[in-house]
């Protein structure tokens, strides 16, 4: 039996703070993994092997929500790692320890004096960060929503004769901030979608600033809880599977060269789990063998104990599709199946990122214009196979629990939001309700 726990160690500081560890627990055997964070006594539960919420707020830890969070995070993963090992029979402490501590938990060193207590320029330094890492949509996202809250910081100010691009502390940021804040992001035409994606980045920044001994106040994101005040559904991009159908029976051999590359390529992702563009953008012939092309997917590679892996059997279209890439006229660079990213010319994950973002554009706008000849008059984007693919198969009877790791989802949640509704399921096998 094992088991991981936080507890609060028994020796500590003159001040009477105590540190708080993890312990790891397998048979007779234990081993302690320090955190950064330490409380006193009266402010640990013993039962629940957290820090008490509901103590008074003179007595209650400035940074009790957040800790727990963490804590409740940390336990999470590692039992992720447990399950994992003992279904291999490979659990140790050392094993154990060596997949824990090999996470991605770097600890950011605080940041200089003009960046500890401003909003703006943490935004700004995260940005850069990221970007340095490759993670360029991300890293614009967090200038987006920096603006974003430099707007709203001018414009609730604007009384006392702000500066458009003053910045301002975290400290700011409470209940009543955000609640403010919410508001106005609606009055400001932003989707739903777009307000959960700039609260949660700002949420994660909160989290940052806090773990980086940034000044702030409370944590306010366990009061404010905005995600249930969100319509989340998105608009349905699926196509009908008699209209698929006819986009892929399209006589395409009279396309220009480049129409018919994207025209294959929309085929190719439809049939192959509706596989992302960007997922499509880096893929490589030594992703296919054995008659299986097996890939993870882009946007997940950071999540090192998530099952990222989908494998995908070549069935003849597939088979088809890949054949004629294999010809020079069609072929990729570099090892890559599809001429999107050209080692020798986008070198740098910038390059890389507007080249996927340019190609996707034309990508869109060709496969509109054969739609348009078909007779769709849905509006067709690179999504559109991913919705497709799901809510056929969904209409065809699988259950989302199978259609959920051929589109390499975390939960079934997310692909919930992929499907259509439908009165009446039959039985069919996965790849027969494709076609």
């Amino acid at each position: 039996m094992a088991t991981f726990s936080p507890v609060l160690w028994s020796q500590g500081g003159k001040d009477g703070n105590l540190p708080i560890k993890f312990r790891l627990h397998i048979g007779n055997k234990s081993k302690y993994f320090a955190t950064d964070y330490v409380c006193k006594p009266e402010q640990w539960s013993k039962e629940t092997r957290l820090l008490i919420t509901t103590l008074p707020k003179k007595e209650k830890h400035p940074q009790a929500a957040y800790i727990n969070s963490f804590l409740q995070d940390q336990v999470e993963d590692a039992v992720a790692i447990i399950t994992r090992l003992q279904t291999k029979q490979a659990l140790t402490l050392e094993r154990f320890a060596e997949e824990f501590l090999s996470k991605d938990k770097k600890v950011e060193v605080n940041p200089p004096p003009d960046h500890r207590t401003n909003v703006g320029a943490y935004f700004t330094r995260r940005e850069a960060e990221l970007k340095s890492e490759g993670r360029i949509e991300y890293g614009n996202t967090h200038r987006y929503v920096r603006n974003s809250l430099l707007r709203f910081h001018f414009k609730i100010k604007k009384d006392i004769a702000a500066d458009f691009n003053k910045d301002f502390s975290f400290t700011q940021i409470d209940v009543s901030f955000l609640e403010t804040y919410l508001r106005w992001l609606r009055t400001s035409s932003c989707t739903d979608r777009t307000i959960r994606t700039y609260l949660c980045t700002l949420r994660t920044v909160f989290k940052q600033a806090m773990r980086n001994g940034v000044e702030t106040g409370e944590y306010p994101f366990n009061e404010f809880q905005f995600e249930k005040r969100l319509n989340l559904r998105t608009r349905k991009r699926a196509l009908p599977k008699q209209q698929m159908l006819a986009f892929i029976k399209y006589d395409a051999a009279s396309l220009p060269l480049s129409e018919r590359i994207f025209y294959e390529m929309f085929v190719f992702s439809y049939m192959c789990n509706g596989m992302n563009f960007v997922d499509m953008a880096y893929l490589q012939w030594k992703d296919i063998s054995d008659g299986h092309l097996i890939y993870s997917r882009k946007k997940n590679e950071r999540r090192q104990h998530a099952d990222n892996t989908i494998i995908v059997q070549l069935y003849e279209e597939v088979q088809r599709v890949l054949s004629l890439f294999q010809e020079s006229a069609f072929a990729g660079n570099g090892g890559y199946v599809f001429p999107i990213i050209d080692p020798e010319i986008h070198k740098t994950p910038a390059q890389v990122a507007d080249r996927i973002k340019s190609t996707r554009r034309r990508y869109n706008a060709a496969n509109q214009r054969i739609a348009k000849a078909v007779g769709i008059t849905t509006k067709l984007t690179s999504y559109v196979t991913r919705h497709t693919f799901a809510s056929v198969l969904f209409q065809g009877g699988l259950p989302i629990s199978q259609i959920r790791p051929a589109m390499g989802h975390a939960s079934e949640t997310t692909t919930q939001i992929y499907i259509d509704d439908v009165s009446a399921l039959r039985h069919d096998e996965i790849y027969n309700a494709l076609l």
